[in-house]
Order: structure tokens, then C-alpha cells, then sequence
């Protein structure tokens, strides 16, 4: 299969590098972002709602979810931004976003199906969030895979491990 991955313009990558490499992840932490901000102000605001299957949990669970929403976003924006060179650090940083978001989105998919089980558009909105996420979470384990695979035969090739003898 081709390389189809964006190579950075910049050393070290700026952050608009880091989006055009993962456009729709950084959308969808962002849009998490927003809608943990949305849900926390909508159930803290009288007379307002974000969403009314989530406003029918009771208010620890529903402040609990929103929170989540919102830090997964957070965390998964900032592995995805991540300004170091420590890639293992980005990648541990991100996959727990996306990992806390996975949890939040069954929460809100539980939530919504016990509610509103015929609202098939938020139901399944939610299935595809968590899916998302699990993906990615399996395609940062790769990452991390081929990235240590390239560091150990770089390291060979350098103490002459891998050099043909004569």
C-alpha cells in the first residue's frame, strides 16, 4: 500500500502542520470540545438543554458525561497538537482521549437509546463516535508499532548489527 501519510512543511511541525496531517480527528476533538462546554452549560443554565435524553439522567451523571466529553476533546486536541518531539508522549496523551471519549460517547449512547430508542440519528451518531475512537486507538498502537520498529532498525543498522560481513 503507498505512503498516503502528509509529511510536516516545517521542522519541528507548526500546528497547522499536525491539523493537515489529521483534519477529521481535530475536527471531531474540537466538536467534542464544544459539545462538553454545550451539555455543562445547558444543564447548569434553568430552563435550558443541549440535549434532552442526556437532561434526563440525573445530575451527577450528566455533569459526569459532559466533563468527559469535554476532557477527552481536550486531551485528544492536545496529542494531536502535541509541540514535542517526544512522540510516544503525544500518542499516550491522544489515545487517552480518544479512549475517555469512547467511554463517554457509550454513556451518551446508552442515555440517548434508553430515552429515545427510535431517534436513530442520535443513536447511531453516538455508535460512530465510539467506533471512531476505537479506531484511532488501534491506529496509535500502529504508530507507536512502526515507530519503535523504525528506532530499533535505525539502532542496528548504526552498530553495524545489520551490516553485511565480507
Amino acid at each position: 500500500m503507498p505512503d498516503r501519510a502528509r509529511r510536516p512543511t516545517h521542522n519541528p511541525p507548526t500546528a497547522a502542520d499536525h491539523i493537515l496531517a489529521h483534519p477529521f480527528e481535530t475536527a471531531v476533538a474540537l466538536w467534542w470540545v464544544v459539545i462538553g462546554v454545550m451539555l455543562l452549560v445547558a444543564h447548569l443554565a434553568p430552563g435550558a438543554s443541549a440535549s434532552p435524553s442526556v437532561e434526563m439522567l440525573p445530575d451527577w451523571l450528566v455533569l459526569a458525561l459532559a466533563g468527559a466529553i469535554l476532557a477527552a476533546g481536550v486531551l485528544a486536541l492536545a496529542g494531536l497538537l502535541w509541540p514535542g518531539r517526544w512522540l510516544t508522549t503525544a500518542l499516550a496523551v491522544e489515545r487517552l482521549g480518544w479512549l475517555l471519549g469512547a467511554a463517554a460517547w457509550g454513556g451518551y449512547l446508552a442515555a440517548t437509546y434508553a430515552a429515545f430508542p427510535s431517534s436513530l440519528v442520535s443513536v447511531s451518531l453516538a455508535a460512530v463516535m465510539v467506533t471512531g475512537a476505537v479506531l484511532r486507538i488501534l491506529a496509535l498502537y500502529r504508530v507507536e508499532r512502526d515507530a519503535e520498529t523504525a528506532i530499533e532498525q535505525t539502532a542496528r543498522h548504526d552498530d553495524g548489527a545489520g551490516a553485511p560481513r565480507a
